[in-house]
């Protein structure tokens, strides 16, 4: 089972098929020109909410660490199950060396993120077997995350499906928000009220 917080008008297993190519919008391994689709996902709810809700925190310990409630406006975390063995590529620990990188890749601010993302095209180049990315989420090195890849014409994803014995849980509504608020303040963060 994995995790995805996700927006709460599309389908959980639904890829992202928009190109990203400049740093004002989207994630650390988006598509830069719309050659795959994409989406996120982590081992854990914890994970899958410090991947995304988590993202954009200051690391400097003199800047107030606040989560806008809009973060989780129209937000779900949906559990998915994976129907076949993946391949990703590591972009972790030791594994980090083999690609020419370190832990800059996984850890740098939104600003670096088109040349993150210039670096996931080029691993995708170099292994077109690939199905994804495994990383640890900036701000919870105690979980794993994926990017998964696939044709942008396919939707939903074909190796994922809705896990049935999970509810989704909307993380704009009570206990959603308190599970946020929960999770957030594990890494020092608040939720806004509003």
């Amino acid at each position: 089972m994995v995790w995805r917080v996700h927006s709460s008008h599309r389908a959980p297993h639904a890829p992202n098929p928009t190109a990203q190519p400049d740093e004002l919008a989207g994630g650390r391994f988006d598509s830069l020109d719309g050659s795959y689709a994409y989406l996120y996902l982590a081992d854990s709810p914890d994970g899958a909410i410090a991947e995304t809700i988590c993202r954009d925190l200051p690391l400097d310990p003199t800047i107030a660490r606040i989560v806008p409630a809009s973060a989780v406006t129209g937000r779900t975390l949906t559990a998915l199950t994976v129907t076949r063995t993946l391949t990703t590529a590591a972009l972790h620990g030791p594994h980090l060396a083999a690609v020419g990188q370190d832990l800059w890749l996984t850890k740098c601010e939104a600003r670096h993120y088109v040349t993150t993302r210039r670096w996931a095209h080029a691993v995708r180049t170099a292994d077109p077997a690939l199905d994804g990315l495994a990383y640890r989420p900036r701000h919870n090195e105690d979980t794993l995350a994926w990017i998964l890849t696939t044709d942008p014409a396919i939707t939903p994803h074909p190796d994922l499906t809705i896990d049935p014995t999970t509810t989704p849980l909307p993380l704009d509504h009570v206990p959603g928000r308190d599970l946020v608020a929960r999770i957030i303040a594990d890494h020092s963060a608040i939720l806004s009220p509003t």
